[in-house]
C-alpha cells in the first residue's frame, strides 16, 4: 500500500562516516554503498538501509532532512519501527491509531518486496518512494521530492482542461451560429418561394385582364 511503502521504508544514502562501524558495510561486497550514498545525496535523494532484523545499517543526511527526522534518531542499529512510530505520532499517515499504523507498516516492510509509490506529507510535499529488497533479506528505500514535478504536471492538466473547455464552448457557439444561419437560409428560401408564387399569380392576372376587357 502507498502509505505503508512511504513510511515503512526509509530512503537511505550511505556515507563512509555512517558505515564504518558496521561490519556488514565493511564487507568488500558492500563497497558500492558509500559512493552510491554520496551520489544520491548530491542529487537530493534520500536513502536508508535496514537489515533482515529491521535494524538501520546506513543512511544519509538527505534522509533526515527530507523526512524531518531528528539527527539522534539515526544510528547504527536503530530499529525500523522507531522511524515509523515517529511519523505516525506526528500524523504523517493521517488519522488513526498510531500503533496500528506502525504494526501495518512493519508487517509490510518484512515482506521484503519491491515497491514504488507516492506519498503526500502533511506539509504538502510529495515524495516518490522506491523500495528494493537486498540479498540478505534487508531492504533499501529511496525518497525523492517530486513536489515541483507534480505541481507542473497538475498545472499543465488544468491548463489543458481549461483549453478543452474553451474549445468546447467555442465549438458550441459555432454550431449554434451555423444552426441559426441554416434556419435563416431556410426561412429565406421559403420567402423566396412565396414571392415567386406571388409573382407568378400576378403575371397570370396581368395576362388575363386584357382578355377580360
Amino acid at each position: 500500500p502507498e502509505e505503508q511503502s512511504a513510511c515503512g521504508r526509509c530512503t537511505m544514502l550511505l556515507f563512509p562516516a555512517h558505515c564504518a562501524s558496521l561490519p556488514t558495510m565493511t564487507d568488500p561486497a558492500n563497497d558500492w554503498i558509500a559512493p552510491l550514498g554520496q551520489m544520491l545525496h548530491g542529487l537530493g535523494i534520500a536513502m536508508c538501509m535496514f537489515d533482515d532484523q529491521d535494524r538501520t545499517q546506513a543512511w544519509n543526511e538527505t534522509f533526515l532532512q527530507l523526512l524531518d527526522f531528528p539527527q539522534e534518531m539515526a544510528y547504527a542499529g536503530a530499529p525500523f519501527d522507531s522511524f515509523i512510530r515517529y511519523n505516525a505520532v506526528r500524523g504523517e499517515y493521517g488519522p488513526g491509531d498510531p500503533e496500528r499504523q506502525v504494526a501495518e507498516r512493519v508487517e509490510a516492510a518484512r515482506t521484503f518486496s519491491s515497491h514504488v509509490s507516492e506519498r503526500v506529507r502533511p506539509n504538502g510535499r510529495v515524495l516518490l518512494v522506491r523500495g528494493e529488497p537486498l540479498p540478505h533479506k534487508g531492504f533499501v528505500t529511496l525518497y525523492s521530492d517530486i513536489t515541483e514535478q507534480r505541481y507542473v504536471e497538475n498545472l499543465i492538466q488544468r491548463q489543458n482542461a481549461d483549453l478543452e473547455e474553451r474549445v468546447r464552448r467555442r465549438t458550441a457557439q459555432l454550431e449554434n451560429a451555423n444552426a441559426n444561419l441554416s434556419s435563416a437560409s431556410e426561412a429565406n428560401a421559403r420567402i423566396a418561394t412565396a414571392l415567386r408564387r406571388s409573382e407568378e399569380r400576378l403575371r397570370l392576372i396581368n395576362d388575363t385582364i386584357p382578355t377580360l376587357i
